[in-house]
């Protein structure tokens, strides 16, 4: 059995929207039961929230973790993560898990994240919750396309954001720019 636990992170504030992450989960539940969710953090809107997952019957399946203080084990836990805040552009949470190799998915909200298709599960804004979980559910059907999105969200994290490759690019475009006069 292939093990399907979906799994978000961050403050619980209104704004990041886990009530969207807890909706997504009661789709694929609807879908398939052996969905699970990890949900790491904590704020003013956690009883909200756990109030929310028992309305929606899925309290059972969602395991709260509080705050981490290292999200290595957390990454390890889950395999998919899904971005579930509108308002924010790349969040560092976002490129945490694809740099521990986790596909990820997040609604195509504005630029960034459309940019990133093909290394994340980029979800269609015009989209219902329900048509998310569809997706989700689809690419968990394919652990082929699983693999590619954590291989290309990891060689991204190492090619365009590790700080070793950040420094050698400025220093090719430096030393490019020193020959030319």
């Amino acid at each position: 059995m292939v093990r399907k636990t979906v799994g978000a992170a961050g403050r619980l504030v209104a704004w990041k929207r886990f009530d969207q992450f807890l909706r997504v989960g009661k789709h694929l539940l609807e879908l398939d039961s052996e969905y699970q969710f990890r949900l790491a953090g904590s704020g003013p809107h956690e009883q909200s929230l756990r109030l929310l997952a028992k309305e929606l019957g899925i309290s059972e399946k969602v395991t709260w973790s509080g705050e981490v203080s290292n999200m290595d084990d957390f990454f390890g836990s889950i395999d998919l993560f899904l971005l579930s805040s509108e308002f924010e552009d790349l969040p560092m949470v976002l490129l945490e898990a694809m740099y521990h190799g986790v596909p990820s998915a997040a609604v195509a909200t504005n630029a960034s994240r459309a940019g990133l298709a093909g290394d994340i599960l980029a979800l269609d804004p015009r989209d219902t919750e329900e048509g998310w979980a569809r997706v989700i559910h689809a690419l968990f059907q394919n652990p082929e396309g699983c693999q590619r999105l954590s291989e290309r969200g990891r060689s991204l994290m190492e090619q365009e954001y590790m700080a070793e490759n950040r420094v050698k690019r400025l220093e090719s475009l430096y030393t490019r720019l020193v020959t030319r006069r």
